[in-house]
């Protein structure tokens, strides 16, 4: 067990929190999920919506089934790319939003988020992921991303996890960390890798 899989069962079993950021340097942001969804999906048996915005969905399926989550308990919603191509039948359901980026994101991802709660059958999710706010600081002004943060809050389940390394847009930084009612952060020692034993 690492450093950073105790540090994340331990800020989960403490968090009362509905909204959560977590600050990580962008290295470490796609273990960190990994960790993350770990605890979550696995562990916790947990069924959630992840919002892809630094990869696209299909590559995030992928990669997380290699690393053993359980990804028919998460529905993708892709934010990166518009894709028509056919889905294999394995795969999770992935929502892909009709505009990529940011012309109507706060819209398409409100109407996907209020799709998925009308399901009646399946149970509505326990959590929320958007795996990387600083990517969109790239394409929306922060007052956008404010909004779609305001706008998840509304729609979103009981509790939402936003991810962001403070280094790309400290403005942005500040404006989610003062929107969430928990801020955690995960210092780069968290993710050295255990030394090889011989």
């Amino acid at each position: 067990m690492t450093s950073l899989d105790v540090r994340l069962r331990a800020v989960m079993a403490e968090n009362g929190a509905r909204t959560t950021l977590f600050t990580v340097n962008t290295r470490f942001i796609h273990r960190f999920l990994i960790g993350l969804l770990r605890v979550l999906v696995n562990e916790e048996k947990k069924q959630g919506v992840y919002v892809c915005i630094d990869r696209p969905g299909a590559f995030v399926q992928a990669t997380l089934r290699k690393c053993g989550i359980d990804v028919s308990q998460i529905m993708f919603v892709d934010a990166v790319v518009k894709v028509a191509s056919d889905l294999r039948a394995e795969r999770a359901p992935v929502q892909i939003l009709s505009t990529p980026f940011c012309t109507e994101i706060v819209k398409q991802l409100t109407e996907v988020m209020e799709k998925i709660n009308a399901r009646l059958d399946a149970p509505p999710p326990d959590f929320l992921m958007v795996d990387n706010l600083g990517v969109l600081s790239c394409y929306c002004d922060d007052k956008t991303i404010e909004r779609l943060m305001e706008a998840l809050e509304v729609v979103g389940p009981r509790k939402s996890y936003f991810t962001i390394d403070p280094s790309t847009n400290e403005g942005l930084y500040r404006l989610a960390r003062d929107r969430v009612q928990k801020s955690v952060e995960l210092p780069a020692d968290l993710f050295k890798l255990p030394a090889a034993t011989a």
